[in-house]
């Protein structure tokens, strides 16, 4: 039996296959256009996030971490520091007033029964030991006690007041570091607290104004304070401030100081 389909209708699928591929053509042709250069951006950077280990960018510049100083920069800033002072051949001891004058020839004699030369010096003649105007910071330095005596009005006495003035003029002109490395020092301050007639209550730090004076300024400069100021008054018995700083404070302090006598 013939189909009773007709020949013609295999021409017309045929055509319309044919026509839709004519159709659909350019949009494929379009995408795969589009689509091409995103498939090689993704071959190359796809690869390098799917490392392992890989840090993420870090946020700004980065700050470049201190290089840790060699052994021979360590050295060179040794090197450069200023030695300790050696130890001085004798303790000059300047005084100031007459009640200075004794207590600073026992001084003398306590430091020589120790083992150590000793120096009396009359605090007028301080340039003999100690240069207030050096031409450079250099130059040996001066192992020193200052006993200084304070009389009526909180002045120093006579004796005394040529280097207490001379110290107090450089410290209001702003000298500062005149003295560095060049004096080790410590200050005996002597007064009367009965010369304060005003006052009903007194104690040591009340009459030694001057001491007090000498001390401050001398450390302004930049003289190395050794040993803290000692205060003693009259009034109650200079013997017993005088021992405190003298056993308990001076004689231990001179191995460091001086050297000893042969």
């Amino acid at each position: 039996m013939r189909s009773s389909a007709s020949p013609y209708a295999g021409i017309a699928a045929a055509v319309a296959v044919a026509a839709a591929a004519l159709v659909l053509s350019p949009v494929l042709l379009m995408a795969s256009v589009l689509l091409l250069p995103l498939a090689g951006l993704a071959y190359l950077v796809v690869p390098k996030l799917m490392q392992p280990g890989a840090p993420p960018p870090a946020a700004g510049k980065a700050q470049s971490e201190p290089r840790p100083s060699s052994a021979a920069e360590g050295a060179a800033r040794a090197a450069a520091a200023p030695a300790p002072p050696a130890l001085a051949e004798r303790l000059h001891v300047l005084v100031g007033g007459e009640a200075a004058q004794q207590v600073g020839e026992d001084v003398v004699r306590a430091v020589q029964r120790h083992g150590f030369e000793a120096r009396l010096l009359a605090m007028e003649r301080y340039s003999e030991v100690l240069d207030l105007e050096p031409d450079d910071g250099a130059g040996a330095w001066v192992a020193a006690v200052f006993v200084v005596e304070t009389v009526e009005n909180a002045q120093p006495a006579e004796g005394a007041g040529p280097l207490v003035r001379a110290c107090n003029r450089r410290r209001k002109a702003g000298r500062a570091g005149l003295l560095a490395g060049r004096l080790r020092f410590s200050v005996l301050a002597l007064g009367d607290s009965n010369l304060l007639l005003d006052r009903q209550t007194t104690a040591a730090k009340d009459c030694n104004q001057a001491g007090q004076a000498l001390d401050a300024a001398l450390a302004y400069l930049g003289a190395e304070c050794v040993l803290p100021r000692g205060e003693a008054d009259d009034r109650t018995g200079l013997d017993e401030g005088v021992a405190a700083w003298l056993h308990d404070g001076l004689l231990p302090t001179l191995p460091r100081l001086l050297r000893r006598r042969d």
